[in-house]
């Protein structure tokens, strides 16, 4: 996505006639993730992370060959299982390798291990966002592009009346440390649980409903926030068994939509006969991500076809604050442009075009710490610092799917979940 600029007289009494590009991509390749109790490296959603690949041919180099074109397409299924819902997954189980490839924009090699025939590494792979949208296009496939923030997970267990977090006897931890924390369309941060993790966060304040000690360990992982999902394992009365119920106590995503009389989501799971609690329990982990996945990709599926404008107003205090809006706006893949009509010492006014809804729009920019509101007549783009509070997840009513062209967006804001609303602004 490029910011294009009109040629216009702006407060500065310069002609802007030039055309700049946002930030560019950086010209090495992105790195491998980082273990448990390191930042994602997560956001962008083009590029999957850490493929493990293990290949045995008739000498290293034949065995290096075969072990990147498994690694592609391994890659590719987990990008398309990231991107799609889960119904139109099959539609490119057949994709030819060589297709694959092409759409394959560059690689990067972490943990290389080899033999004379044998060769091991953990790939990290970064496909052509342009080319993926076109095989969307083709098979006419909605899919998502928009990642949530990474979140730092605190897996409360309780289980025969004791609330374990940091203890090395809670296994439902040890169940999120065996999952893929940094592909998942949500990625997650798992603290180490060092001295200073404890010391901040114990099982009782990650249950409470005082926020201050999660966000500072958020903070402390760079994590936009906490999820913690409390897993009570109890005895299944049915079979001899045990069930978990995996209630999500606080979610600072915010992605299960439910009045909040109901009260918080919860999943309820059984064991299998003859499977250990810990095999319980990373599964139930990873249905908890996948469930998880899927809500933030039903509320962020957009058709290619389905594309609007707004004009928009962006508050400045400094130039320093342009060059960061361009930054974050060139991060958002539901913009297809940005061309800014003026630009003064404290405005700039552009014109945007998008893909999806202006809802999504709003999610997505609140992913980058932009915020998107309108006042009166005017639609307004602000710089998170300068909006003050963050919202992770804004909600917004949906714009009519039949307009499509916006020339001003004033969302209404959902208060609550129990359709009470609250007008953000002035409709069209």
């Amino acid at each position: 996505m490029k910011i294009r600029l009109r040629g216009v007289v702006t407060a500065l009494g310069i002609v802007l006639v030039a055309t700049f590009g946002g930030i560019a991509p950086a010209t090495g390749e992105t790195s491998a993730p980082d273990g448990a109790g390191r930042p994602s490296r997560a956001g962008d959603v083009f590029t999957v992370y850490a493929v493990p690949v293990d290949v045995t041919a008739r000498n290293a180099a034949i065995a290096r060959t075969l072990a990147i074109r498994d690694g592609e397409r391994r890659a590719f299924s987990l990008l398309i299982q990231r991107l799609v819902m889960p119904e139109h997954v099959d539609r490119f189980a057949n994709l030819e390798p060589a297709r694959i490839s092409d759409l394959v924009l560059g690689l990067q090699f972490a943990n290389e291990r080899s033999s004379q025939v044998r060769y091991i590494a953990d790939l990290t792979i970064r496909f052509n966002a342009d080319k993926v949208r076109t095989l969307f296009r083709e098979t006419e496939t909605p899919f998502t592009q928009t990642p949530g923030l990474p979140l730092v997970v605190l897996p409360v267990l309780e289980y025969a009346g004791s609330r374990l977090l940091w203890e090395s006897g809670n296994s439902w931890y040890r169940a999120w440390a065996s999952q893929d924390l940094v592909n998942p369309l949500l990625p997650y941060v798992l603290p180490e649980g060092s001295v200073r993790d404890q010391l901040t966060v114990n099982p009782f304040q990650a249950m409470g409903r005082d926020p201050a000690q999660r966000r500072l360990l958020a903070s402390a992982y760079g994590a936009a926030g906490a999820f913690v999902p409390l897993a009570t394992v109890t005895p299944d009365f049915r079979d001899g068994g045990v069930k978990v119920a995996v209630t999500w106590l606080h979610d600072d995503m915010a992605i299960a939509r439910r009045p909040k009389e109901t009260g918080p989501e919860v999943q309820v799971f059984r064991a299998r006969k003859e499977e250990s609690l810990e095999d319980t329990l990373r599964r139930v982990a990873a249905a908890v991500i996948a469930a998880r996945d899927r809500i933030w990709k039903e509320r962020t599926l957009i058709r290619l076809d389905e594309t609007r404008e707004i004009r928009a107003r962006v508050p400045l205090r400094s130039m320093e604050d342009w060059a960061q809006v361009q930054r974050r706006l060139d991060q958002v893949n539901l913009i297809q442009s940005v061309t800014l009509s003026e630009l003064s010492v404290g405005e700039a006014r552009v014109n945007l075009s998008f893909a999806g809804r202006a809802d999504q729009l709003v999610l997505a920019l609140s992913q980058r710490d932009l915020v998107l509101r309108g006042y009166g007549d005017d639609v307004y783009i602000i710089l998170g610092e300068i909006a003050g509070a963050r919202e992770i997840t804004p909600q917004f009513d949906f714009v009519p799917p039949g307009e499509q062209v916006i020339e001003v967006i004033a969302p209404k804001v959902l208060n609550d979940w129990n359709g009470a609303v609250e007008d953000a602004g002035v409709a069209r």
